[in-house]
C-alpha cells in the first residue's frame, strides 16, 4: 500500500480507504503487469506469425534441465489465482455496498462461476506427469515453460483474448510447416489457452481493481485535501505512478476539478498545472483505458465458453499429421474415440522411447498395414499382437524398451498372486498359532487348528492383496468400435430374456420388459425375444398352456404392431418356446437342461440359420414371432429381472465387433485361447422401491443406481489376467459359443453353467459397461440363491478331469477352486470359532478376530479406500459423511454376518451335502431350480414362520452355549456368550427382513402443522409465479426469470427444462386446488399447441426460445440433458393426466351424439375449489381466476387422452401428428370410443376402436 516515511515507522497515505483498496495500491508490490495483449493480426499475419514463432522457438532436448525448469508453470498458475481472488473480492465488495462499476468489473463478477470453473480443468488437462513431457523452451522470455504456452500465448495475445477456432487451425498448420508438434503438446492447447487466458483476466482484474481504487484514493483527496499536508498529494500520485494506476487517478482529479470549480478545487488544479497535465487527454486516456480493459474482459469470458464447446478432437485431427496419416485406415476410423486415444498414447511411447518422431511411428504403422491381412488396422500393430513386430520394424525390442525393474514381476504376476496368497495365509496362522497367549494341545488338534486358521485367515489376506492390487494396477478397458450410426449389418443380435411362462401376469411383466429394453435400446438389427419354457409338471401338457402361450403370442404380436421392424425385416419382438421333455432321473416333464439346455439349443439354431442342412428347431413354430434371423451374430442374454439401461446394447456390441476383441479357438481343445466369447458386463442395483428397503437390503447392497461418469472400476482378474468371470447376464459371440461348448457335459450334470461357460469360451469383464440387478431385499431370498449357487458349484466336481485334460489354466481352474474355498468358509469358521473356546492352540480373541477380518475386511478396506477423494473438486463435507456413512454399513453387515454364521454355516454344509450325494449317488433333482419369484414367493413374512423355519439354528446355539459345562478347560465366558448371541438367529433374520423405513399411510405426510403449512405456502407462491407470467402474449410458455429487483423484468425466453416443469406444475397445481380440471386441460391444451411451433433438430426443441416470436435464440444449440428433463416432466404429466382422468366420469357435451359421452362430468363445471384454510393460501380463496383466462363451459376433451397415451413420446412425434384431434376441431369424430382405458392410434384422427 503507498506508504510516506513518519519517523521511525510508515502509515498509510489515504488511511481511510479501505483495507483491499490499500493492497491493491500497495507499490512494493511493482507496476501492475499489462494485459495479454499486442497488435492484431488478420489471418494472412496469423500464418506469417506462426513460421516466424516456430523458427524463433528453441527447446530443451536434455530431459534433466527440463525437469530442473518445471516448477515454474504450477507457481505461475496459483499467482494468478492468489490475484483474480484478491481484485475479485474488491470488487464483490463494492458490488454489495451499490457503488458504481465498471462493465469490465461486471463482467468478471457476473463470470466468476466459469473463471472459477477453469482451475479443475487446468488441473484435470495438464497433470504435472504429463506436463514434465512437454517439450520446454530454453530462452527469455518464457524459459523453462512449455513450448504450446508460448504458442497460446502468442494466440491471445494477438487476437486480445477472442478466440476463432479456424484461426488457430491455421495458425497451428502454419506453426508445423516449420516444426511439428507433438500429439501430447496438440492436446495440452485446450489447457494451455485456459492457463494464458486465467493470467490475462488475472492481470486484468488487478487492472480494474486498481484503476478503480485509485479513483477511490482520489476521491478521498479531494474530499480530506483541506485538512491534508501540501506533499501528501504529489506523495500519492509517486507511490500510484510506481503502480502505474496514475491514469484513473489523474482523470478522476480533472473531473473533480472541473466539477467543482473554485476554491475546493485550487490545490487539485494547482497540481495538475504544475504537472503538465492536459485535462482533455487525461480524460480520453482513462476513457481509453477502460474501453480496452471491457473488451479484453468481454473477449476473454467469451473466449472460455467458445473453448468449453468447442469439439476440440475434430480440431486436433485436423491439425495433426500424425491422426492425418492413420485417418487413411478405415480401421482407425472406424474405432472409438477411446481406443484412438490409447493408439495415439502409444504413438506417442513408441516415439518417446525408440528416439524417433511420432509421425515415423504412424507411417510405420501404416506400412504394416499395408503389407498384413486388411482386417489388421493400427490397433492390431499399437496395442495388439502386432506390437513386438512394429517395435522391431522401428529397430527396437520389445524385451527391452521398458523398464525390466518394471516387467519382470508383471510376466510374473501369477506366480507372485499365488505366492502371495498361499504364503501370507500360512504366515498368518502359524503367527497366531506361536503367539504366548495360544495354550498347547494335542499335536493332532494343533495340526487342525493351524489349518483352519490358515484356512480362514486366507480370506483376509486374499482381501488385503486384491485391494492392494485394485489401488495400484490401472483399469483395463477393451478397444472398441464407435458405431456411431448404431449397429450395422454384420452386427445383428439377439436379445433374449429365459424365462418361465407360469401365469398371465407373468407374462405381461415379461413383455413389458422387452420393451423396455428396445425403448432404452432401439437398434434397427436388433431382436428381442422371450426364450421360454413351461414350469415342471408331472405330464407334458396343462390345461393352462394354451391360454398362456396365446397371451404371450398376442402380448408380443400387441408389440410389434406398435414397433414395427422396418420393410422385408422379421419382427422386431419375438417369442422362442420349447416343450416339455420326459426327465427320467427327476420322473418330470420339464424343459430340457433348463437355462442353460435353452441356450444351448438356440446358439445352435442360430449357428446353423442358413445351412443347407440344418437340424428341425427345438422351438415351436410360431409363425413369424419363432423365426430367427439368419446371420445373427450376438446373443445378449438377460434374466427377467435385469435391467438394459440406455446404450448398453450398443456399447456391448461394439466391445465385442472390434477386431482384437475376435474370439480365436484352438481347435484341439476347442477352447477359446485369444479374444473373448463372452462380455460380462457389471451389475449394479437399481433405486429401491418407496417401502421396499430392507435393513438386510441395505446391509448388503452398495451404491444405488447406474453411475454415468463411471469410467470403469477394477476387477482383478480382468485388470491383471485380462479374463474376467460370467454370471449369466451379458453378451455371447453364437459361432464361438457353440463351438466351445458342443457336446461338453451329459444331460442332468450341470446346474451353475456360467463359470463353466466362461472358462471354455473366454469371458472378459466390462466395468464400465453396467447392467441394472435388483439385489434381494430378504435374507431367506439372498439363501435360497446362496444355496442354488453351492450346489452348482460342488455339481461341477465330475467336471474336474475334463477341465484339467483341457488345459484352461490354473487362473480358470483357480476360480473353480476358489467358489468351492468360499462356500466353506463360514463352516470353517464356525468351527475354528468352537476349538478355541476349549482347550485348543488358539486363544478365542485371536479366533474371533480372524473370523471377523474374513467376513468383513475385504468390504471394510473398499470403504476406507473410498475415504480418499479422488480430486480436488468436491464438497469435502458431504464427501466424507457419504463415505463413513458406507463405512458404518460396511461395519454394521460384518456384524450381522457374525450374528448369523451358524445359520450360513448349516446352509453351506446343507448344500454341499445335497450336492454330493445327488452327484454321486442318488443322480436325481441335480437340475433343481428355485426362480426369484419363488424364492419370494416362499420367504416366510411373519415372526412365527421364522422361528420354525431356523428353530434348529437356535437349538445349534444352545448346545454351544451348553458345552461350557461338559468341557473341562473351556472358556465358558466365550461359549455361552456366543451362543446367547447365536440364540437369536432368528429373531435378526426377521430384523433384517423388516423394511427400513415404514411405508407411509395413504394421506398421511409425515409432517407437522407447521411444516404442512410452510410447504403449501410455498406451493402456492410457486405456482402463482407461473399464473401470473404464463399468458397469451408470450404463445402460454413460461418465461425463465422474473426480475425483482431493482425493477421487474421478465425474461421472455423459455427453455425445454422450463417448459416441462410448467406442465408439471399444472398437473401439481390441479391437485391442490388452485386450479380445477378445464383450467388444467386449457392451460396443457395452449402450451401443447405452441410446442407445435417451436423449431426442432431431430426431434429436439432448441434449448432456448423467444416467448414472443417462438424463434430460437442466438446461438443455436441442442441440449440434450434439457431434452431429458421435458421427457421425463411429460411422462409425469401424462401419468398424472392418466389417473385423473380415471377418476372421472363422461358426459356428453352439448349437442353431443346420444349414447356416447367422452367428457368427465366433472369438466362441465367452471366452479373453483376452494381450500378450507385461508391462511395457507396467502389469506384468501384459491381462484385461479387472476390469470385472466375465459372460463369455457366445455373446453376439447382430447388433452387428457393424448397426455395419458402418448406423453412419452410427445418429444420425439409432433403432438398434432400423434393427436390429429388437436387440429382445432373442438370433438374428435363420433364414432370414437375411447373412454380413457384404450390407447389412441398415433397418426390416426379416430381411435383404435373405432
Amino acid at each position: 500500500m503507498p506508504w510516506q516515511r513518519a519517523g521511525a515507522g510508515r502509515r498509510p497515505v489515504v488511511p481511510a480507504l479501505r483495507a483491499e483498496a490499500l493492497a491493491l495500491l500497495d507499490a512494493s508490490q511493482g507496476s501492475v503487469q499489462p494485459p495479454v495483449r499486442a497488435q492484431l493480426f488478420g489471418a494472412e499475419r496469423f500464418r506469417q506469425h506462426g513460421i516466424s514463432l516456430a523458427q524463433a522457438q528453441r527447446i530443451e532436448r536434455r530431459r534433466w534441465r527440463r525437469r530442473a525448469r518445471a516448477p515454474q508453470f504450477f507457481p505461475r498458475i496459483a499467482d494468478n489465482l492468489r490475484n483474480l481472488d484478491r481484485s475479485l473480492a474488491y470488487l464483490e465488495l463494492l458490488d454489495r455496498e451499490t457503488e458504481g462499476l465498471s462493465p469490465a468489473a461486471e463482467w468478471l463478477l457476473d463470470n466468476f462461476h466459469l473463471i472459477e470453473a477453469q482451475v479443475p480443468e487446468i488441473r484435470n488437462g495438464l497433470p504435472r506427469s504429463y506436463y514434465g513431457r512437454l517439450p520446454k523452451l530454453r530462452e527469455a522470455p518464457l524459459l523453462g515453460l512449455p513450448r504450446v504456452y508460448g504458442i497460446a500465448w502468442a494466440f491471445v495475445a494477438h487476437t486480445d483474448a477472442s478466440f476463432d477456432a479456424q484461426l488457430l487451425e491455421q495458425f497451428l498448420g502454419a506453426y508445423q510447416q516449420v516444426e511439428l508438434l507433438t500429439l501430447g503438446e496438440l492436446w495440452a492447447i485446450p489447457a494451455t489457452l485456459r492457463v494464458v487466458l486465467l493470467e490475462n483476466l488475472a492481470r486484468l482484474a488487478e487492472s480494474v481493481a486498481g484503476h478503480k481504487a485509485a479513483q477511490d484514493a482520489a476521491d478521498w483527496f479531494c474530499d480530506h485535501q483541506s485538512e491534508l499536508a501540501s506533499d501528501t498529494l504529489p506523495s500519492l500520485a509517486t507511490q500510484l505512478q510506481a503502480r502505474g494506476l496514475q491514469a484513473s487517478f489523474v482523470a478522476q482529479l480533472v473531473q473533480h476539478v472541473r466539477g467543482r470549480p473554485g476554491l475546493d478545487a485550487l490545490p487539485c488544479q494547482n497540481w495538475l498545472q504544475q504537472a503538465g497535465i492536459d485535462f482533455d487527454a487525461a480524460l480520453a486516456s482513462a476513457q481509453d483505458l477502460h474501453a480496452a480493459q471491457n473488451v479484453s474482459v468481454s473477449n476473454a469470458v467469451s473466449a472460455l465458453h467458445a473453448i468449453n464447446r468447442l469439439d476440440w478432437r475434430a480440431l486436433i485431427t485436423s491439425v495433426s499429421p500424425v491422426l492425418q496419416q492413420l485417418q487413411q485406415h478405415p480401421g482407425f476410423v472406424a474405432d472409438s474415440d477411446l481406443t484412438r486415444d490409447h493408439c495415439t498414447h502409444e504413438v506417442e511411447r513408441l516415439a518417446r522411447r525408440l528416439r524417433r518422431t511420432e509421425l515415423e511411428v504412424s507411417r510405420q504403422v501404416l506400412d504394416l498395414c499395408e503389407a498384413g491381412a486388411p482386417a489388421r488396422g493400427p490397433s492390431h500393430w499399437l496395442i495388439g499382437e502386432g506390437r513386438a513386430e512394429l517395435v522391431r520394424a522401428l529397430g527396437g525390442n520389445l524385451a527391452t524398451l521398458e523398464n525390466p525393474l518394471l516387467q519382470w514381476p508383471w510376466r510374473l504376476r501369477g506366480t507372485l498372486y499365488g505366492v502371495t496368497l498361499l504364503g501370507g495365509s500360512l504366515l498368518l496362522a502359524w503367527g497366531l498359532l506361536g503367539l504366548p497367549q495360544a495354550r498347547p494341545g494335542p499335536p493332532w488338534l494343533v495340526w487342525l487348528g493351524w489349518a483352519l486358521a490358515a484356512f480362514v485367515g486366507f480370506e483376509s489376506v486374499l482381501a488385503l492383496v486384491n485391494r492392494c492390487l485394485a489401488e495400484s494396477v490401472r483399469v483395463h478397458r477393451l478397444p472398441r468400435l464407435a458405431l456411431e450410426e448404431g449397429l450395422r449389418g454384420e452386427d445383428a443380435c439377439l436379445v433374449v430374456i429365459p424365462c418361465m411362462l407360469g401365469s398371465a401376469g407373468s407374462v405381461a411383466a415379461l413383455a413389458q420388459q422387452l420393451e423396455l429394453h428396445y425403448l432404452a435400446n432401439p437398434e434397427q438389427h436388433a431382436r428381442f425375444a422371450l426364450l421360454s419354457d413351461w414350469p415342471d409338471a408331472l405330464q407334458q401338457r396343462q390345461p393352462d398352456d394354451a391360454p398362456l402361450l396365446e397371451a404371450a403370442c398376442s402380448a408380443l404380436q400387441a408389440l410389434n404392431r406398435r414397433y414395427p421392424a422396418a420393410a422385408g425385416q422379421p419382427p422386431r419382438f419375438g417369442l422362442l418356446h420349447r416343450e416339455r421333455r420326459w426327465n427320467p432321473a427327476d420322473r418330470v416333464w420339464m424343459g430340457w437342461e433348463r437355462k442353460r439346455g435353452k441356450l444351448e439349443q438356440l446358439l445352435a439354431a442360430l449357428a446353423g440359420v442358413g445351412e443347407a442342412d440344418t437340424a428341425a428347431s427345438p422351438f415351436l413354430d410360431l409363425g413369424p414371432l419363432s423365426k430367427l434371423t439368419p446371420h445373427t451374430r450376438y446373443l445378449i442374454t438377460l434374466d427377467s429381472d435385469t435391467g438394459l439401461p440406455p446404450g448398453t446394447l450398443r456399447d456391448l456390441v461394439a466391445v465385442a465387433a472390434h477386431p482384437l476383441n475376435q474370439p480365436q479357438l484352438d481347435p484341439r481343445s476347442r477352447r477359446v485361447v485369444a479374444g473373448y466369447g463372452i462380455l460380462q458386463p457389471g451389475l449394479v442395483a437399481p433405486l429401491p422401491r418407496p417401502g421396499a428397503l430392507t435393513r438386510f437390503g441395505w446391509l448388503q447392497a452398495g451404491p444405488w443406481g447406474v453411475d454415468i461418469y463411471n469410467a470403469g472400476s477394477s476387477e482383478i482378474h480382468q485388470d491383471v489376467f485380462g479374463l474376467g468371470s460370467f454370471n449369466g447376464k451379458g453378451l455371447l459371440h453364437v459361432q464361438a459359443m457353440h463351438r466351445a461348448l458342443q457336446g461338453r457335459v451329459a444331460e442332468n450334470q450341470l446346474l451353475s453353467h456360467d463359470l463353466f461357460e466362461g472358462i471354455w469360451a473366454r469371458a472378459a469383464h466390462l466395468s464400465d459397461v453396467s447392467l441394472v440387478e435388483a439385489q434381494p431385499m430378504h435374507p431367506e431370498v439372498a439363501a435360497s440363491r446362496q444355496h442354488r449357487w453351492t450346489r452348482g458349484d460342488w455339481q461341477l466336481l465330475p467336471l474336474f478331469g475334463a477341465v484339467l485334460r483341457g488345459r484352461v489354466g490354473l487362473l480358470n481352474l483357480w476360480k473353480l477352486i476358489d467358489n468351492l474355498r468360499r462356500s466353506l468358509l463360514a463352516p470353517a469358521g464356525l468351527l475354528l470359532l468352537w476349538l478355541a473356546c476349549g482347550p485348543a492352540v488358539l486363544a478365542p480373541a485371536q479366533a474371533l478376530g480372524l473370523v471377523l477380518a474374513g467376513l468383513g475386511l475385504g468390504p471394510v478396506l473398499g470403504a476406507l479406500a473410498g475415504l480418499l477423494p479422488g480430486r480436488r473438486d468436491l464438497a469435502l463435507r458431504h464427501f466424507m459423511a457419504e463415505g463413513l456413512r458406507d463405512l458404518a454399513r460396511v461395519l454394521a453387515g460384518t456384524l450381522w454376518q457374525f450374528a448369523t454364521l451358524p445359520q450360513a454355516a448349516a446352509l453351506q454344509v446343507d448344500a454341499i451335502a445335497r450336492a454330493l450325494w445327488r452327484s454321486h449317488m442318488s443322480r436325481r433333482h441335480l437340475l433343481q431350480w428355485t426362480t426369484a419369484a419363488q424364492a419370494e414367493a416362499q420367504a416366510w413374512s411373519g415372526w412365527a414362520g421364522c422361528w420354525r423355519r431356523h428353530a434348529g439354528i437356535s437349538l445349534l446355539a444352545m448346545a454351544w452355549a451348553g458345552s461350557a459345562a461338559l468341557w473341562p478347560g473351556a472358556h465358558p465366558a466365550y461359549l455361552l456368550g456366543l451362543g446367547l448371541l447365536w440364540c437369536g438367529v432368528p429373531v435378526w433374520l426377521w430384523m433384517a427382513s423388516r423394511p427400513l423405513h415404514a411405508r407411509p399411510t395413504p394421506g398421511s405426510s409425515g409432517l407437522d402443522p407447521g411444516q404442512h403449512r410452510y410447504l403449501w405456502q410455498l406451493a402456492r407462491d410457486t405456482w402463482r409465479f407461473f399464473e401470473v407470467t404464463v399468458t397469451a402474449a408470450d404463445h402460454h410458455l413460461p418465461p425463465d426469470n422474473l426480475q425483482l429487483e431493482p425493477d421487474a423484468m421478465l425474461a421472455r425466453r423459455t427453455s425445454p427444462t422450463n417448459i416441462g416443469l410448467y406442465l408439471a406444475s399444472c398437473s401439481s397445481a390441479e391437485r391442490l386446488g388452485f386450479i380445477d380440471t378445464p383450467e388444467l386441460a386449457q392451460r396443457l391444451q395452449d402450451t401443447l399447441d405452441s410446442l407445435d411451433r417451436l423449431p426442432r433438430l431431430h426431434g429436439h426443441f432448441h434449448n432456448w426460445i423467444d416467448t414472443a416470436n417462438l424463434q430460437s435464440l442466438q446461438p443455436h444449440y441442442i441440449s440434450t440433458v434439457d431434452s431429458g428433463n421435458l421427457v421425463a416432466l411429460l411422462w409425469a404429466c401424462a401419468q398424472a393426466c392418466r389417473e385423473r382422468a380415471d377418476t372421472l366420469q363422461p358426459q356428453a357435451p352439448p349437442g353431443w351424439p346420444s349414447g356416447f359421452a367422452p367428457w368427465p362430468r366433472a369438466w362441465t363445471h367452471s366452479a373453483r375449489r376452494r381450500t378450507s384454510d385461508s391462511s395457507m393460501t396467502g389469506g384468501g380463496a384459491c381462484s385461479a381466476s387472476a390469470s385472466g383466462r375465459p372460463k369455457p363451459a366445455w373446453i376439447r376433451p382430447t388433452t387428457i387422452c393424448w397426455l395419458r397415451n402418448h406423453g412419452w413420446a410427445a418429444l420425439w412425434r409432433s403432438p398434432r401428428a400423434m393427436c390429429p384431434a388437436r387440429t382445432g376441431r373442438p370433438w374428435v369424430a363420433p364414432s370414437c370410443r375411447c373412454s380413457g382405458d384404450r390407447r389412441c392410434a398415433p397418426g390416426r384422427a379416430l381411435c383404435s376402436s373405432t
